[in-house]
């Protein structure tokens, strides 16, 4: 865990008393986001008067986070337990999911004053937006094994992994 996380600093501590090093990596990821979710939704109460782009980055990170659990319940087929959602998302595909998800963040991200975000605040946001474009592809390749019960992914002629599966010489096909 990074240094500003160490069990001997103070610590990011939520309204419960939780700390960040509290949610260790081990576990189910299920269970994992529904303690994060609940982790942010606690900050977010405290962040109600800042600036619209604090705001803005901690809604867009619960969001992610959200995006995390419902895929990880889905994968579990799991439709008994919703982690304090309420399941609509189940009407829903996981990449028409992750794709409104993308889609709500390049909007609102757009209308935000550019001029009073500092340039690391900027950066975080260039990070955000690219774990909701990996959110897109995790969610293809999750569809993909709901459906089919295991993952293809894209190799050229000889088999090898093709870095970048949106090429011409790209197929989809299985590798040992």
């Amino acid at each position: 865990m990074g240094k500003l996380f160490e069990p001997g600093s103070s610590g990011i501590v939520d309204l419960q008393g939780r700390k960040v090093s509290d949610l260790k990596v081990k576990g189910s990821s299920l269970v994992k986001a529904t303690q994060w979710v609940a982790f942010l939704d606690d900050w977010a109460e405290r962040m109600r008067a800042d600036e619209p782009w604090v705001l803005f980055a901690l809604h867009a990170t619960i969001n992610l986070h959200q995006a995390f659990g419902i895929m990880a319940r889905r994968l579990r087929k799991n439709r008994w337990w919703t982690g304090g959602s309420t399941m609509a998302e189940d009407t829903v595909g996981l990449v028409a999911d992750a794709e409104q998800r993308l889609a709500w963040f390049e909007t609102n991200s757009e209308q935000l004053d550019k001029t009073l975000i500092p340039g690391w605040a900027r950066f975080l946001f260039a990070a955000i937006e690219g774990a909701y474009r990996m959110l897109v592809r995790v969610a293809r390749e999750t569809e993909q094994v709901l459906k089919k019960g295991h993952l293809l992914v894209p190799v050229d002629r000889h088999g090898e992994l093709v870095p970048d599966d949106s090429g011409p010489g790209a197929v989809i096909g299985e590798r040992e």
